[in-house]
C-alpha cells in the first residue's frame, strides 16, 4: 500500500488507488500516472533511450484506469488515454498515442 507514496517521494506524479505489482520506472520525474491504474509484474516504463549514438528522453503519461500487462514495456514520449489497456509482453513504441478505452498489444503494439 505504500508503493505509491514511495514513487511520489522520488518524483513520479501518481494518482490515487494505483496497483503496482512490480513496475520499473526508469525516469521518475518524467512519468505521470493517473488514478486507479494497474501495473503488473515485470512491466517497465522507460522514459529514455540511446538511439544512433544519441541520448533521447521524453515524458510518459498513463491516464486514469489504465492497465499495463505483465512484462509489457512502455517507451518514452507515450500517452495512454483513460481506460486504455496494454496486453502482456507488448512493446509500446516511442511517440505512440493510445486512445481512451483502447486495447493494444503485440511487439510493436497496435490496436487489437
Amino acid at each position: 500500500p505504500f508503493k505509491s507514496l514511495l514513487w511520489r517521494l522520488i518524483g513520479v506524479r501518481v494518482g490515487k488507488r494505483v496497483f503496482d505489482d512490480g513496475v520499473y520506472i526508469s525516469e521518475p520525474t518524467l512519468t505521470t500516472i493517473g488514478d486507479e491504474c494497474v501495473f503488473n509484474q515485470l512491466s517497465v516504463i522507460q522514459c529514455e533511450s540511446q538511439e544512433d549514438g544519441t541520448f533521447k528522453s521524453g515524458r510518459t503519461t498513463i491516464g486514469a484506469r489504465c492497465t499495463v500487462g505483465v512484462a509489457a514495456l512502455v517507451h518514452y514520449d507515450v500517452t495512454m488515454g483513460d481506460g486504455a489497456m496494454l496486453a502482456a509482453d507488448s512493446f509500446l513504441m516511442k511517440g505512440e498515442y493510445v486512445p481512451p478505452r483502447a486495447r493494444w498489444g503485440g511487439n510493436p503494439a497496435r490496436e487489437l
